[in-house]
C-alpha cells in the first residue's frame, strides 16, 4: 500500500486488503484537515471583516471630514462675501455722505439733516443750527431755570444814524438742561419815527467747549415806537455748558438803551420736562422693488451733557450699533459715527427706523444718516 505525497493518505492497490484502521485513519485525517482549514478560513474572514470595518470607519471619518471641510469652506466663503459686501456698502455710504449733492442710488437712502426745516419723516425732532436735535430738557428746561442761570453783562445801546456808536448786548447762560431760546425781549424805549427792519448779528459761543455754535444775521420789523425790542435768537444750548450770547447791531434806525432782567418775556423751545427719557425718530420706507440679502445703516451724530443712545431697526429687528467711531468729517468737524449691520434678508418695501433715546437732561444732534441694501 502506498501513500499520497502531501497528506499521507492510503493508496490501495488491487492486491491489498482494505483495513479498517487504515480507512478510519485516512478519514480522520481528512476530517481534521478540513476542520482546520475551515477554522483558518473563519479566522481569516473575521480578520478581514475587522479590517474592512476599520477601513470603513476610516472612509466614513474621511467623508465626514471632507464634508465638514466643505461646509467650513462654504461658510467661510459666505462670510468673506458678506464682509466684502458690507465693506462696499460702508465705503459707498461714507463717500456719498461727504458730497454736497449726492446722486440717487438704487437700494440706498441718504438724508442730510442740516436743512432749516423739520424733516417730514421724523417724530420728536427739532432743527438745530447744525442738524436735527433731540433733547430731554428735564427740570432745567423751564424759563425760570434758564433765567436763574442768566447773567446780563452789557446793554444794547442804539444811536440812530451812527452805527459805530452803537454797542452790543452781551449775556451769559449756564442752563442745566437742553433748551432753545427762540425769542428774547430786551426792555427799553425807542421812537424811531420809521417802521423798518432792524438787523442784528447774533453769535453764540460755547465757553465750556471753546467753540462758536452760532453766527448768523437776523432781522426784525418793529414799530416806529415802543418800550422793548424782540430778538428772534433761536439759540440752541446744551445742558451743563456755559454760553455767551452777543447781539450786535448791523443798522442804526433808532436810539435807546435796552437790557434784560429776570421776568421779561423769554420764549423757550424744550422737550419733555418730567419723564426720564425722550425718543426722537427718523424713518424711511424703501420701494417695493428694493430688497437685499442684508443692510447697513450709518448715522453721524454728537451726544451732549447726559448724552443719548442710538438704535436702528429694519422691519421688526432692532439693533445697537456694531461700532461707534470718532472722526473728523469733510467740514473739519469731529463727530461720532454709529454703524449698524443687518444680516437677515430684507424684503422689498421695508422700513428702516433710526431712534435717538436721550435721558432727562441729555440731548443729541443728528447730522446725517443713510441706509444701504446689500
Amino acid at each position: 500500500m502506498d501513500y499520497t505525497q502531501n497528506y499521507h493518505l492510503p493508496q490501495w492497490e488491487k492486491a491489498d486488503r482494505i483495513m479498517m484502521d487504515d480507512f478510519n485513519a485516512a478519514m480522520a485525517g481528512i476530517e481534521t484537515g478540513l476542520s482546520e482549514n475551515r477554522e483558518s478560513a473563519r479566522q481569516e474572514s473575521v480578520r478581514l471583516d475587522a479590517k474592512d470595518a476599520a477601513l470603513g470607519e476610516r472612509i466614513e471619518a474621511a467623508r465626514q471630514e471632507a464634508a465638514g471641510l466643505s461646509g467650513r469652506n462654504l461658510a467661510k466663503a459666505q462670510e468673506d462675501l458678506q464682509r466684502g459686501l458690507f465693506r462696499l456698502a460702508y465705503n459707498q455710504c461714507a463717500h456719498l455722505l461727504e458730497k454736497e449733492a449726492p446722486p440717487a442710488v438704487d437700494g440706498l437712502f441718504l438724508q442730510k439733516l442740516d436743512k432749516k426745516e423739520i424733516p417730514s419723516n421724523s417724530a420728536g425732532i427739532e432743527i438745530h443750527q447744525d442738524g436735527a436735535w433731540c433733547a430731554s430738557s428735564g427740570p432745567g428746561g423751564t424759563v425760570e431755570a434758564v433765567q436763574d442761570s442768566l447773567e446780563f453783562l452789557s446793554n444794547l445801546v442804539m444811536v440812530k444814524g451812527n452805527l459805530s456808536a452803537c454797542e452790543k448786548a452781551v449775556l451769559t447762560f449756564a442752563p442745566t438742561g437742553a433748551v432753545c431760546i427762540r425769542q428774547l425781549s430786551l426792555s427799553g424805549a425807542f421812537d424811531s419815527g420809521d417802521k423798518e427792519e432792524s438787523r442784528y448779528r447774533v453769535t453764540l459761543d460755547n465757553l465750556t467747549r471753546g467753540v462758536r455754535e452760532m453766527d448768523r444775521e437776523i432781522g426784525y420789523e418793529q414799530g416806529s415806537r415802543g418800550g422793548s425790542i424782540k430778538i428772534p435768537a433761536y439759540a440752541y444750548m446744551h445742558g451743563g455748558d456755559k454760553y455767551r450770547l452777543e447781539i450786535i447791531p448791523l443798522n442804526a434806525l433808532f436810539s435807546g438803551t435796552f437790557y434784560y432782567r429776570k421776568g421779561l418775556p423769554m420764549t423757550l423751545e424744550y422737550f419733555d420736562l418730567s419723564t426720564d427719557s425722550f425718543t426722537g425718530t427718523l424713518f424711511h420706507k424703501f420701494d417695493a422693488g428694493e430688497s437685499g440679502h442684508g443692510g447697513l445703516v450709518l448715522a453721524r451724530y454728537d451726544p451732549y451733557d447726559k448724552g443719548g443712545v442710538l438704535t436702528a431697526s429694519w422691519g421688526s429687528r432692532e439693533q445697537q450699533p456694531l461700532r461707534v467711531r470718532r472722526f473728523t468729517d469733510g467740514r473739519g468737524q469731529e463727530v461720532r459715527e454709529a454703524e449698524f449691520r443687518f444680516t437677515q434678508p430684507i424684503p422689498g418695501g421695508s422700513t428702516i427706523t433710526l431712534k435717538a433715546a436721550v435721558p432727562s437732561g441729555g440731548d443729541v444732534i443728528l447730522y446725517n444718516w443713510c441706509a444701504a441694501l446689500l
